[in-house]
């Protein structure tokens, strides 16, 4: 929506977006004429915490590792070590919309929740019931790492294989926020190294992989079509929020998912 779009709208006032990320078509010239924005960004995160809520559940009982051991030695383990959510600890890369609504479901649960995300504060974090770890003892200390980092230039490639390594025997790393996160060739080279690893990724760079890409054959990776996300009838749920929304506006009513900055 730059100045050609907007010259042609002059009567434009407000946008209620029934999707996520509103930065593909926002601009300066938007914003400076105080065209107000909605989106269900927020809603949307409620199907991908579901999801990481899953991975999180299953990673923590060791399902994938347990289902490879299963078809291979084609009957039950011997021994099978004591897994499961009772006094786990789950670390979360990013503290935004969707970690959390991960952490609200999570409370369900007796785990710990820690958290690495220079923008949440102690105060805020304490009101959250997370503790606040640096990177390196995130992964270090954790049973199941899910990102939920945001991409800028920050964070690109911000997970390595240095941190990579650290991770925990038979951890697990969860990946519903971007592919671009990830140094993606340090993920391949480490979970070669570590097949006590397990990496459930819904996003990936290039997507999908290519059709070359080690991620397909690595037995300790799962891959989903990036379908954490709104999807069939979830998507009504991101109509109706914005639907509401307009009726609100109409009515002259604050709105619930305003952006209000950039």
């Amino acid at each position: 929506m730059d100045e050609e779009f907007l010259e042609r709208a002059p009567r434009l006032k407000a946008v209620f977006y029934a999707a996520g990320s509103v930065r593909y078509f926002t601009t300066p010239e938007l914003w400076r004429r105080g065209v107000r924005v909605s989106s269900a960004h927020a809603i949307n995160a409620i199907p991908v915490a579901e999801y990481a809520l899953g991975a999180v559940l299953l990673g923590l009982k060791h399902f994938w590792h347990y289902n490879r051991l299963v078809r291979t030695q084609r009957g039950f383990p011997v021994e099978r070590p004591v897994v499961g959510a009772y006094g786990g600890k789950i670390g979360l890369l990013g503290y935004g919309t969707v970690a959390r609504e991960l952490r609200a479901r999570l409370r369900a649960f007796q785990v710990e929740v820690l958290a690495h995300d220079p923008l949440l504060a102690q105060a805020e974090a304490a009101h959250e019931g997370v503790r606040l770890v640096s990177l390196e003892e995130l992964f270090a200390t954790s049973d199941v790492v899910s990102i939920h980092a945001k991409l800028n230039p920050d964070s690109y490639g911000l997970v390595t294989a240095p941190m990579l390594r650290r991770l925990r025997h038979a951890a697990t790393l969860i990946n519903t926020a971007c592919g671009e996160l990830i140094n993606e060739n340090d993920l391949v080279a480490v979970l070669s190294e570590r097949p006590d690893l397990q990496a459930v990724l819904d996003v990936a760079s290039p997507e999908p992989p290519v059709r070359n890409s080690p991620l397909y054959e690595l037995p300790n990776v799962a891959l989903t079509p990036h379908i954490a996300g709104s999807l069939g009838r979830e998507c009504l749920r991101l109509g109706e929020a914005m639907v509401d929304e307009f009726e609100r506006y109409v009515a002259g009513r604050p709105l619930r998912w305003e952006i209000k900055t950039q």
